[in-house]
């Protein structure tokens, strides 16, 4: 059999597993009850009646600007209205489709950044991780955004101009996914630039990398997107006086915490991947060369830890919730260590 019929067999049964596991949205996840899916369906319902965008939110009985960001509502009402499907349905059936694009996009991430088994680890590993099937299997835009994130990040690295399109649409899909990719972009621009300052200084001559300015302009577009919707709802663009900050909600969650609910295998895995990445970078730095994409890897947990330990610094907002997208780098630097095993596997036993 050949090695790309293996692989396309192999991503297949990710995607079967994907689907197997999220299918449960037909039955236990009853999305007009389930976690806050109902204030989603009031404003899609409003939308599909009225024609028009609910500017006030139903929520907490109504008289509050309608905060969240619009184009997962606006997704199900189009679908709604183009199929003739119910509300329920069509928010059901799109859980299949992101069960579906799930293994697809940590496998590229995986593979563009090391190699075609790490993507293959990935895309099984997406399955097993605690946190993220439960945030996608739900239909909520979180979803979609948890799902959009590995695809935009794999568009960064491959310097595909479509990045900058999904940029626009991820800010306005989920607010969290929008912060967490605005951050990746952001820290990778200053791990590049660190390690550019680091190269003058030993008078290395390194060319300026595509996937720098493309993930300046990423971070720049999902930003003033976001920003943009802020002062439309709210007349300021001060995010500060959102509940979320006024009240620090979210849990304090602990590296030992954070390392249990990440999963042994995902946990374990993903921190040797981040070691790997480290130890190539600074080989490649010697050889007078900055490696972008496995920078990028390392960027992606770098600023998912930050997220989940922000009470560190005083912030104190969504420690908990955050965990989810230090597991989404987890998952990519896990199907790395997993390479990095297989291959040392195979040396050892002489093949």
């Amino acid at each position: 059999m050949k090695s790309e019929t293996k692989i396309y067999i192999l991503i297949l049964l990710a995607i079967v597993l994907s689907i197997y596991s999220h299918s449960m949205v037909w039955e236990k996840y009853i999305m007009p009850t389930y976690g806050n899916a109902n204030i989603h369906v009031a404003s899609i319902r409003h939308t599909i009646e009225h024609q028009h965008y609910p500017i006030v939110d139903y929520s907490y009985g109504g008289g509050i600007a309608n905060l969240y960001v619009p184009a997962y509502r606006f997704v199900i009402a189009e679908l709604c209205v183009l199929t003739g499907s119910s509300i329920d349905f069509m928010s059901r059936a799109i859980v299949m489709l992101f069960a579906f694009l799930l293994p697809i996009g940590f496998f590229l991430l995986a593979r563009k950044i090391w190699d075609e088994k790490a993507g293959i680890f990935a895309a099984f590993f997406v399955s097993i991780v605690p946190e993220l099937f439960p945030y996608t299997v739900r239909p909520l835009p979180q979803s979609l955004g948890m799902v959009l994130l590995p695809i935009v990040f794999y568009s960064i690295i491959s310097e595909h101009k479509t990045a900058l399109w999904l940029a626009f649409f991820v800010a306005l899909v989920h607010q969290e996914a929008a912060v967490f990719l605005a951050f990746v972009a952001g820290g990778y621009v200053a791990g590049y630039l660190l390690l550019k300052s680091i190269t003058y200084l030993f008078n290395y001559k390194i060319e300026s990398d595509k996937i720098v300015y493309l993930s300046f302009l990423v971070g720049a577009i999902v930003s003033i997107s976001y920003l943009g919707w802020h002062y439309i709802m709210m007349g300021n663009i001060d995010i500060t006086t959102l509940s979320q900050f006024k009240y620090h909600e979210g849990n304090i969650i602990s590296f030992m915490e954070m390392f249990k609910q990440s999963g042994n295998v995902v946990g374990v895995l993903g921190s040797i991947g981040v070691v790997v990445l480290l130890y190539k970078i600074i080989e490649k730095l010697v050889r007078k060369k900055i490696e972008s994409k496995m920078l990028f890897g390392v960027v992606l947990v770098v600023i998912g830890l930050a997220f989940v330990k922000n009470d560190v610094v005083g912030i104190k907002v969504f420690m908990d919730r955050f965990l989810v997208y230090l597991q989404e780098g987890l998952i990519a630097s896990s199907g790395i260590g997993g390479a990095a095993i297989w291959e040392l596997l195979k040396k050892l036993g002489g093949k």
